[in-house]
């Protein structure tokens, strides 16, 4: 048993410790921090799931389009231990994309370091703002991490293929993170343009599930502009 205990422990690499430690540093953070701002206003009706969704869409109708992204509002701003926890898996699930995207063959513990640096020693309002209030981390910390995820996992994808259980995923992803913000929403259809554009260069050939997924994002976002909150 302590031999097996010592051979994972010498098994843990660099990123995982980054990993790891960010999610415990953030749940830490989030655990002690109080909701605050508009989150009062947004958690006292405690909305079920159907309430919270019938709420997104009446918002939809009256005030913005940010469909998926109100959804996620009314129901974690009542539910903050959940939300905490969810919010400290995706920064962690964030350095891991990083740690992704670094190229394997040079020194990963420099860049590591910059790269949490730069994510979490910001400016205090910045940090506050985009990690610890629950509206602001949900409209603009979760869609970022859908970018930066589905960009992560193309770029390490080995198979050209796309198998129907990670084609659904995708198609999943690229429906619902447009609907966050719109800045972030262009984003993903950029990276589907690109990555469309590099597979056609590398490969010669133009595969369906990327266009599925890039017709899917200009979609949504353009059900999100349709908003009434910006035809007046």
């Amino acid at each position: 048993m302590i031999e097996k205990l010592k051979k994972i422990i010498r098994n843990i690499k660099f990123e995982h410790i980054c990993i790891i430690a960010t999610f415990i540093f953030m749940l830490i953070i989030h655990s002690l921090a109080p909701i605050t701002g508009d989150d009062w206003y947004n958690a006292a009706p405690n909305f079920s799931f159907t309430g919270s969704v019938a709420k997104a869409l009446e918002f939809y109708r009256e005030w913005e389009g940010r469909i998926v992204g109100r959804v996620f509002i009314n129901l974690l701003s009542s539910r903050k231990i959940i939300y905490n926890i969810l919010t400290s898996l995706i920064m962690a699930g964030i350095v891991y994309c990083a740690y992704k995207l670094i190229d394997n063959k040079r020194n990963k513990k420099y860049p590591m370091l910059l790269f949490l640096m730069a994510m979490l020693l910001v400016n205090w309002w910045v940090f506050g703002e985009s990690y610890i209030w629950v509206a602001g981390g949900i409209t603009y910390l979760y869609p970022a991490s859908i970018v930066l995820g589905i960009i992560a996992y193309l770029f390490n994808k080995k198979d050209t293929k796309f198998k129907i259980v990670e084609s659904i995923i995708l198609i999943i992803l690229s429906l619902i993170g447009t609907c966050f913000v719109e800045n972030l929403g262009v984003a993903l259809i950029c990276a589907w343009i690109l990555f469309i554009i590099y597979n056609y260069i590398i490969n010669k050939k133009i595969q369906i599930v990327p266009i599925l997924c890039l017709v899917s994002s200009i979609t949504t976002f353009i059900i999100m502009l349709l908003s009434p909150r910006f035809s007046t």
